[in-house]
């Protein structure tokens, strides 16, 4: 069964989606930036249509998503909690408090 897990990336100051085969072997990385989706392959399992745009669904609840606007002079748990961000205002599940 294939599965995800969200992720900030803090060197490409992006969210992304790290799919696995469900055994823990990555065999994709979806983001998004200023161009749009990108879907990575790493393995070339097929990953179901639904699949992604599921993933895509979960991930525009995060507004910073594509690291657009980063805040100048954080560090990197400052920058992964900012990527992490949701439009409640929550960051994890929990109040952001900046």
């Amino acid at each position: 069964m294939i599965d995800y897990v969200l992720v900030s990336n803090v060197e490409e100051v992006r969210l992304e989606a790290e799919i696995s085969d469900g055994q823990g072997k990555l065999i994709a990385t979806l983001y998004e930036d200023a161009a749009g989706w990108h879907l990575d392959r790493i393995e070339q399992d097929s990953i179901p249509d639904k699949l992604v745009e599921q993933v895509k669904t979960h991930m525009q609840a995060y507004v910073n998503r594509k690291g657009l606007g980063a805040p100048e002079g954080a560090n990197r748990g400052q920058m992964a909690l900012w990527l992490m961000l949701k439009e409640d205002g929550s960051a994890m599940g929990l109040p952001y408090l900046a």
